[in-house]
């Protein structure tokens, strides 16, 4: 913006609008001058202006009708200054497009403080067209954003890792959106045309995750009256999110060690292996080099999940990612 802002004077620049343009250069404004509606269009079409100023002369138009051609071909604001403004006038004026409506002569003071107003909702506009930019264009994955640095880091080694089909290990703070990294990297992954199938280990009870991850055989226990197959067998030729890994029992980190070496598992109440082919995308919010060493996580089950580890930034080391979060999240 230069100086103050760039103004649009539409009128015949005679009587009012003589008046006022010195002292609205003195105060910082840069001005430019159209003697006709036609012209003001023109100009409006081919550059970029902080505000219009229809004068009460606008080169022989109905100031209202100049006020409707003006507002279709810019959306800046648009300052009518008009002798005597009724409460008819303003309330057509404003219907048609005008900003704000100011009797002439007009009062110096109150000119400023309006224009100051209406410079004040262009910089809000722009900073909105921004952030929308922003949000359009903010990182290389879909649903993830953010320009900050700590994203910007993230994004080199999301990069790097959807490259890869071994398997990763998303470690950060509740809310830091590890299951949109994992979409992330399944939908810019090698796999990204087969099935995407998440789950929650800490929502699904010891008895029945077994059964839930490998599957069942017919008859493996009550009620088990047909074959059912895991989820491990169901993300086959796509991706399997293991939520919450943190969660698993040390009684089933074994089966999930093996499956994760052989790439094969065995239902429940089953006689054979049955392969599988799925990236393993698995996410905590704990402290896993903490589990380790207490022994709540298998070191060999911990380095066959992490053989790619990425640690997700929270919100508040990620700088004026806040502003485009919240427009994001605005507009919805």
């Amino acid at each position: 913006m230069d100086a103050r802002g760039r103004l649009l004077l539409i009128d015949d620049q005679t009587g009012e609008t003589a008046r006022i343009i010195p002292s609205l250069r003195q105060r910082g404004y840069r001005i430019a001058t159209a003697s006709t509606v036609e012209r003001a269009v023109r100009q409006v079409t081919r550059d970029r202006w902080d505000c219009l100023l229809v004068g009460p002369s606008p080169g022989g138009a109905d100031p209202i009708d100049a006020l409707r051609q003006l507002s279709t071909a810019t959306d800046a604001p648009i300052l009518l200054l008009a002798p005597g403004s009724s409460p008819e006038l303003f309330d057509q004026a404003t219907r048609t497009g005008a900003f704000a409506v100011l009797s002439t002569p007009t009062d110096p003071h109150a000119l400023d403080l309006t224009l100051d107003r209406a410079l004040e909702h262009v910089a809000l506009r722009r900073e909105l067209e921004r952030l929308e930019e922003v949000v359009r264009s903010s990182g290389p994955f879909e649903g993830l954003l953010g320009t900050s640095p700590a994203m910007q880091r993230l994004y080199t080694v999301l990069e790097r890792a959807a490259e890869s089909s071994v398997p990763v290990l998303l470690t950060g703070e509740s809310g830091t959106g590890k299951e949109l990294v994992a979409r992330a990297l399944h939908q810019r992954g090698a796999r990204s045309s087969g099935p995407f199938v998440p789950v929650n280990l800490a929502a699904i009870p010891d008895g029945l995750l077994e059964s839930e991850l490998f599957g069942h055989a017919r008859g493996a226990f009550t009620d088990a009256r047909s074959a059912r197959r895991g989820l491990f067998s169901q993300a086959n030729g796509g991706t399997l999110f293991l939520d919450e890994v943190g969660e698993l029992s040390t009684a089933l980190q074994p089966k999930l060690l093996r499956a994760l070496q052989e790439r094969t598992v065995r239902p429940v109440g089953g006689d054979h292996e049955i392969p599988f082919d799925a990236r393993i995308v698995a996410a905590t919010n704990q402290d896993v080099q903490h589990m380790v060493s207490q022994g709540t996580m298998r070191r060999d089950v911990y380095y066959r999940l992490a053989v790619i580890q990425v640690e997700l930034p929270p919100l508040r080391a990620r700088g004026g990612d806040v502003l485009v979060l919240a427009e994001h999240f605005l507009s919805d």
